[in-house]
């Protein structure tokens, strides 16, 4: 990845995420608890975080194409 690439990434992050490196850990743990409160559906902290874990796991082909990675 050219640093002009990082550069665009970077900058999307902060729009998005108010952060170069993309969302916190606590960021998305408010978001998802808050979003499964509203719908009725939150359980416990442990819930969440294993929706946190389970979605970092998830392939995103436009990152790993950016990363040169092979998906």
């Amino acid at each position: 990845m050219t640093a002009e690439e990082r550069a665009g990434l970077e900058e999307r992050n902060i729009k998005k995420y108010g952060n170069p490196i993309g969302p916190t850990a606590e960021s998305m743990f408010n978001k998802i608890k808050d979003s499964y409160i509203d719908k009725g559906i939150y359980e416990s902290d442990e819930q969440v975080w294993k929706i946190i874990i389970e979605k970092s796991m998830q392939k995103d082909d436009v990152i790993n194409t950016l990363l040169g990675l092979v998906h």
